[in-house]
């Protein structure tokens, strides 16, 4: 019969050897489980051998866990040495793996994880991905030079369902493409659907429904939807522009930031415009009266853009200056009396709200008295003037002017006004006088 500590002993050392059995019957290939330390028994208190066996894990019952795929061979190798990794006793009597065999076997799971997913990644398709990239850049056909009749007629109606881009056009009717970067030309129309990138010429005209950057000229009408550049022809117009339009008729329906030149000129805002009739709805027709040296009363209208304006007045100067005794009753009830009409053009700088400076050059007729069918003369004058916005619709202005008058010989005509001359010449049919004077007025 044994004594109880050998008893004890002898089952706890199979305890830690039937775990290691089990294991290695399950891994054929791998080491024998290295020795265990020496177990010192606990203080030798006698335990009963039924208590002492219900302890003890019984690892016969322990299921077989199910077959794992086999691994790589390289996999293998490192599950191997996973496996012969240290040990170490736990206090139910079991063995697990040591701290740093766990980090290993870790390690090279996570390796043949990787791999395995490496290997099943598909290679990615960079042509194709570079081929739709290009395509969404540039979607559209590039015909470097076309020619044709009309649009069915020519290089670009062979791509009909594709959006066409041309650097040339030359069309003997007309001419049609979705973008433009280059030039184009027509004896008809040139039409580009999109945006125009350089310069249009048509007979008739030419029409760009997007933004146009360069020049459109005809001998008819100009369109563009947004104009950065210059428009020529007789008839000009753009929803918004920044450039210049030259024709006898000019119209903007939005901001032109840039000038008009025609015989009638329309903007919604326009910077300058020099015309005839120049309006702007910003600026609207604002009223004007003023006196000066050459007309006691002068009333006429302004039609202001933000830089210019141009003006219509009429003037008159009812009062007789006196005569010498020499002169007929007829020349003194005349002298310095006289009725004006002219139009001129201006600039207008802006200092501070309230404060503008302008300067403006007009021509004038003017008349020998009041009476009917007089003779008549040419005057020209040049003002200079300070502006105040006295109220949001009145403003205060005056400044000095100078005046050349020219008239005929034999068909004389005073100085109207106020009678100071400082100069004069005179040819055989031509007399020339010039002076200084003023002018001062309101605007509303």
């Amino acid at each position: 019969m044994l004594r109880p500590d050998r008893l004890s002993f002898t089952l706890l050392a199979a305890g830690l050897l039937m775990p290691a059995m089990a294991h290695a019957q399950t891994q054929p290939a791998a080491a024998p489980p290295a020795t265990p330390p020496a177990v010192t028994s606990p203080a030798p208190a006698p335990t009963p051998a039924p208590e002492t066996a219900a302890t003890t894990p019984a690892p016969a019952a322990a299921a077989p866990a199910p077959a794992a795929p086999a691994p790589a061979p390289e996999a293998a190798a490192s599950l191997d040495a996973s496996t012969d990794a240290p040990t170490e006793p736990t206090e139910s009597g079991t063995t697990e793996p040591t701290e740093a065999a766990a980090s290993t076997t870790t390690e090279t799971t996570s390796e043949v994880v990787d791999a395995a997913g490496t290997e099943d990644r598909p290679a990615p398709e960079i042509p194709e991905a570079e081929a739709e990239a290009e395509a969404e850049a540039d979607p559209y056909e590039h015909v470097p030079f076309n020619i044709g009749l009309f649009p069915p007629l020519s290089i670009n109606g062979a791509h009909r369902g594709q959006k066409v881009r041309n650097t040339i056009s030359v069309a003997l009717g007309w001419s049609r493409v979705d973008r433009l970067e280059g030039a184009a030309a027509a004896m008809g129309l040139t039409i580009v659907d999109e945006d125009a990138h350089g310069v249009t010429w048509g007979m008739l005209g030419n029409l760009t429904h997007g933004e146009h950057r360069g020049v459109q000229a005809t001998s008819g009408f100009n369109h563009a939807h947004q104009l950065r550049g210059a428009q020529l022809g007789l008839l000009n117009h753009t929803h918004e522009a920044r450039g210049a339009q030259f024709g006898l008729l000019n119209l903007s329906r939005g901001r032109l930031r840039g000038v008009q030149f025609g015989l009638v000129n329309y903007a919604e805002e326009a910077d300058a415009s020099f015309a005839l009739i120049p309006v702007t709805k910003k600026g609207g027709v604002r009223a004007e009266v003023w006196s000066s040296d050459t007309a006691a009363i002068t009333a006429g209208i302004r039609l202001p853009a933000n830089y210019t304006y141009a003006f219509f007045a009429g003037g008159v100067h009812p009062i007789a200056r006196a005569s010498s005794s020499e002169a007929t009753e007829q020349d003194r009830s005349r002298r310095g009396t006289a009725l004006m009409a002219g139009m001129g053009f201006g600039g207008h700088l802006p200092v501070n709200d309230e404060v503008a400076l302008e300067a403006d050059a007009s021509a004038w007729i003017v008349s020998e008295g009041l009476r009917g069918a007089p003779p008549v003369a040419s005057l020209a004058k040049v003002r200079a003037m300070v502006a105040w916005q006295l109220r949001p619709r009145i403003a205060v202005w005056g400044g000095p002017t100078l005046n050349v008058m020219v008239d005929e010989v034999d068909r004389e005509v005073s100085r109207p006004g106020y009678g100071w001359i400082t100069g004069s010449h005179q040819t055989e049919d031509v007399r020339i006088r010039w002076w200084p004077g003023f002018a001062a007025g309101l605007r509303f």
